[in-house]
């Protein structure tokens, strides 16, 4: 189970707890986040999804402090406080950039393994 807790920049808010990721998907997106913080160069070559479509994180642009990355919310990820009366809300998603530093991206993906590590892989 993922626990998500989400703020924009204008300080909308909400949260969403559900079977996000596979414990293999959990560790891939440590890996993941890794290299977006620079610590795997070269390895973010693209968006990474993973098989629920709650969530898809999107590489971008970045110097060499800091990063932006994307997430990409849908389904019963998506922010409560989102119109759904449009046609294609739910497959459209929501998507809210971050602009963060390499060492805290760094931090994050350390912690994320961290947690990652206390959940067998299963096939």
């Amino acid at each position: 189970m993922i626990h998500g807790e989400a703020r924009t920049a204008d300080g909308r808010a909400w949260e969403f707890t559900g079977p996000c990721l596979t414990a293999l998907e959990a560790a891939a997106l440590g890996a993941w986040l890794r290299a977006a913080a620079g610590q795997d160069a070269g390895l973010v070559t693209g968006q990474i999804l993973f098989t629920e479509p709650n969530l898809a994180f999107l590489p971008g642009t970045g110097d060499g402090r800091h990063t932006r990355i994307q997430v990409r919310f849908s389904c019963e990820s998506l922010p409560g406080w989102l119109t759904r009366d449009a046609p294609g809300w739910q497959a459209a998603g929501y998507l809210l950039p971050l602009h963060v530093s390499r060492s805290g991206l760094a931090e994050a993906a350390q912690a994320w393994g961290h947690e990652c590590s206390k959940f067998p892989h299963r096939l």
